[in-house]
């Protein structure tokens, strides 16, 4: 068996995933995994149990799928890589929109991108308008961009790391 490396720099998630899967599959102990530490471009990639359990699955899936399906996947991937929107290639492909929807996800997954859900992002800009707000009484949800939430929750955390004393 190979000796354990405990710390790993990765360019992507999905870099990451794949080491983590190999891993797995080479009888790594979880216990073992859990100690070591993934690094992405400079952000540390936490692990618990439960993740590593998708990785499995999710590497498992992909690495099952059916021949037939691999030049759906390529074609895919080439739509995506030319900024073909969702609808448009379920439209042009005539295939199924949960899997045109997961092959999304894993063509943006392998650029190192992670999707957030629609949800988070109104409810990320619901708050923010509500901090621009007590700045601003006038501030509207068209004031708030990408630029604001980022910034609203990067000083929240460099706040919150003067006062535990860590910065």
């Amino acid at each position: 068996m190979q000796e354990i490396q405990y710390e790993y720099e990765c360019q992507t998630i999905h870099e990451a995933e794949k080491i983590v899967y190999d891993l797995a599959v080479n009888q790594v102990p979880q216990k073992e995994i859990l100690k070591m530490k993934f690094i992405i471009k400079g952000t540390p990639y936490p692990l618990n149990p439960v993740k590593i359990s998708k990785i499995k699955h999710k590497f498992e899936n992909t690495e099952n799928l059916d021949c037939k399906k691999r030049p759906e996947i390529a074609m895919l991937f080439k739509l995506f890589k030319k900024n073909t929107e969702f609808r448009d290639a379920v439209i042009k492909t005539e295939l199924d929109p949960d899997f045109v929807k997961s092959i999304e996800k894993m063509y943006l997954e392998s650029l190192g991108i992670s999707t957030i859900a629609t949800a988070w992002i109104d409810r990320l800009t619901q708050i923010t308008l509500l901090v621009e707000q007590s700045i601003n009484p006038d501030a509207t949800e068209d004031d708030i961009g990408w630029d604001e939430i980022v910034g609203h929750y990067h000083d929240l955390a460099i706040n919150y790391l003067k006062r535990v004393g860590s910065l």
